[in-house]
């Protein structure tokens, strides 16, 4: 018979090699798991190759301008539409390029009833930087980048008297129009298409009246919060 100090031997000789043998499957799975995560990832890699999408973009905008004084302004809504091209360079990354026609302005109202609108209508480029988040059909996307706008026509309705030489009777003096872009959104891919909707913040660094704090305004800057939904074919 094994003695007891033999049989204690014995014992703990297996349960060391069977730590031993469970060690070395765990390890075996896990490399399994790493292996089989690596193949997918490598598929997904392969499945994805960039491509571009042109297609159509309609919102609508509610502007207002950024004046150093205080007016009583109120939210003036105006349409936009225009076209866009969708560069995917990566499965997380891509370029949108969009060409429209924005309508911006603002709108004055007084206690005493009279009021002053002036409606703007600028050809606007969009130079973005878009990323989407997740993987699926349905995903978020985050877009930022700079907007060039020029100013193509302005019509004014004033229901103020009003004397000569203040803004009302002024055309706008720059018809150039810079900014920044910000926006927010869901997307939907299906097939060849992609369809969704933004959330965009447009903010004007150039003034629309020449700058001059003694006569004119210290800066007027456009401000735009659109809201828009687009349809894109991938080609």
């Amino acid at each position: 018979m094994l003695s007891h100090q033999m049989a204690i031997t014995l014992l703990r000789f297996f349960i060391i090699l069977s730590f031993f043998l469970g060690m070395q499957t765990a390890l075996a799975q896990d490399s399994l798991y790493v292996d089989s995560l690596q193949q997918k990832n490598h598929l997904a890699d392969k499945e994805f190759s960039p491509h571009t999408s042109l297609g159509l973009v309609s919102g609508l905008n509610f502007c207002r301008v950024n004046f150093d004084v205080n007016l009583p302004l109120e939210t003036l809504q105006r349409p936009y539409i225009g076209l866009a091209m969708y560069h995917r360079s990566s499965e997380r990354m891509g370029v949108k390029i969009q060409l429209g026609v924005s309508g911006k302005g603002w709108k004055e109202v007084y206690p005493s009833g009279g009021q002053y609108t002036l409606q703007s209508s600028y050809a606007e480029l969009q130079f973005l930087t878009s990323i989407r988040v997740g993987k699926g059909k349905l995903h978020p996307c985050f877009d930022l980048g700079p907007y060039l706008a020029y100013l193509m026509s302005e019509k004014k309705s004033l229901d103020l008297p009003v004397s000569d030489g203040t803004h009302y009777t002024m055309a706008l003096q720059n018809k150039l129009d810079f900014g920044l872009v910000g926006a927010a959104g869901l997307q939907y891919d299906v097939a060849r298409f992609t369809a969704g909707f933004n959330a965009k913040v447009l903010q004007g660094l150039t003034s629309i009246f020449e700058t001059d704090p003694d006569q004119n305004f210290a800066f007027s800057q456009n401000q735009v919060l659109q809201v828009s939904v687009f349809l894109l074919a991938k080609f």
